[in-house]
């Protein structure tokens, strides 16, 4: 049996016995999307569509599937001139299912509409983070702000934290 993919990350599964030599690079591939999914990176817009790939649809190897979607925090910027209208992301595959925490540091005031399929999207106000689950049900991919709907034990002690952390940074 040949090897597979994995269906959300798409690290390389070998079968027993297979790929008899190349078993370190290909674990180092797999290393690569786990060391990703404990990172940050930049995703840059050049214009008012951008795509966001967790994996490719068909890897041929590990070494075509390290791909920038793998990271779990998004910084989305773009190169520091107004791309003149929002930013749709688009996550891709719309079968593969993840979490992103997106900020938007677009410039002109642009909001970022996170969308994976024709289901519901979010729109990420300009300088704003959000957290947002893709879900991955193909065609019909729905995105869901998490940040929305989080819901903290303790919100009232959080909040005084949060207003002493603001008052000691000045």
């Amino acid at each position: 049996m040949a090897s597979s993919f994995s269906t959300n990350l798409g690290a390389e599964i070998m079968s027993s016995g297979e790929k008899s030599g190349t078993w370190g690079d290909i674990t180092n591939f797999n290393l690569n999307i786990v060391d990703r999914l404990v990172s940050m990176a930049d995703l840059t817009a050049s214009d008012t569509t951008t795509d966001l790939t967790i994996r490719v649809a068909s890897p041929t190897s590990g070494s075509s599937n390290v791909q920038t979607g793998m990271y779990s925090v998004i910084n989305l910027k773009d190169s520091g001139s107004d791309l003149g209208g929002n930013n749709t992301v688009t996550v891709a595959p719309n079968s593969a299912s993840r979490f992103f925490i997106i900020k938007n540091s677009l410039s002109g005031s642009r909001s970022a509409i996170i969308t994976q399929g024709s289901g519901a999207t979010v729109t990420i106000a300009n300088g704003n983070v959000d957290i947002v689950f893709c879900n991955g049900a193909g065609s019909g991919a729905a995105v869901t702000s998490v940040g929305d709907t989080l819901q903290l034990t303790n919100n009232a002690a959080i909040a005084a934290e949060a207003t002493s952390l603001a008052i000691a940074l000045g």
